[in-house]
């Protein structure tokens, strides 16, 4: 099983490069820890103010101990003062992959 998360923060129009900073912080942490396959954050192409977050996760525990990673406190922390709106995600669990075409 895989488990997929995709989530959306809005973000402040002045906080582009501290969004930046600490999530180039919060992915290289991120993509240390066991279960973890991908971590991504992409400023969005038509609304830059709108930050993408992809994750691919090995299982619900490994995303539970990410959850609970002091880098984890940090990252939000940070986000309290940098974001507009909480942000909202959706969590998939799959069974296969493969190659898209």
């Amino acid at each position: 099983m895989s488990l997929v998360i995709l989530a959306d923060v809005r973000i402040k129009s002045d906080a582009h490069d501290a969004v930046r900073a600490a999530g180039v912080k919060m992915c290289a942490a991120t993509m240390l820890e066991p279960g973890c396959h991908r971590y991504n954050f992409a400023f969005d192409m038509a609304e830059p103010d709108l930050v993408r977050i992809s994750e691919e996760w090995e299982s619900d525990a490994a995303l539970a101990e990410h959850f609970a990673s002091p880098h984890m406190a940090e990252f939000q922390s940070a986000l309290k003062n940098l974001a507009v709106a909480g942000g909202g995600g959706s969590k998939y669990e799959f069974t296969s992959k493969g190659p898209v075409r």
